[in-house]
């Protein structure tokens, strides 16, 4: 079975990457964004009820995670993954499952900007509630200037790591990432 992981920091194009690679192999799309926006859109809590969306859409993840590992069905996950989320798919995949990781990257405030832009712009799904969300990313973006990419680092489960440079959205290679896919 092949697991595609889609992981980086958010507003680095991991959707849209992630949905280009389902597109053009066939897989099955796994996103923990989408989860908790269909959570949200049952009306049971409100935005403000930030962790409790967070905590069952993960849930929710890793069940869907492990259902397509028993039934040895390909998958393409996307999550910006924490130390303790690298730990709990840890615990998942078994000897028989290929990993393929593209981790997305961006420089600069290019992160920022893209972040600010989705959210302020009626883009990002209004589950999210992004705008607390701000400092953090500010913050995030300045340790990376010292060489700190914290806490969204690759999750380097395999040799199998493909690191993609978004900082230009029009220049992405998707033919060259398939074909990593393809060929790991």
């Amino acid at each position: 079975m092949k697991l595609v992981i889609v992981s980086g920091h958010p507003a680095t194009g991991k959707t849209a990457v992630g949905e280009r690679i389902v597109r053009d192999l066939g897989f099955k799309f796994c996103s923990k964004d989408a989860i908790k926006e269909k959570l949200f859109n049952s009306g049971t809590r409100t935005t403000w009820d930030y962790g409790w969306y967070e905590r069952r859409a993960k849930d929710k993840f890793y069940k869907t995670i492990a259902t397509y590992m028993a039934k040895s069905k390909p998958l393409v996950i996307e999550m910006n993954f924490t130390p303790q989320d690298k730990r709990r798919l840890r615990r998942l995949l078994t000897k028989d499952v290929k990993i393929v990781e593209i981790y997305c990257t961006a420089k600069g405030f290019t992160i920022i900007k893209r972040f600010i832009k989705r959210n302020e712009g009626g883009i990002r799904h209004r589950g999210h509630h992004d705008r607390r969300w701000y400092l953090t990313m500010i913050s995030e973006e300045l340790l990376s200037y010292t060489g700190i990419r914290w806490p969204y680092k690759p999750l380097n489960y395999s040799s199998d790591l493909l690191t993609i440079d978004t900082n230009n959205i029009a220049i992405i290679d998707y033919k060259a990432i398939v074909q990593f896919v393809v060929q790991a």
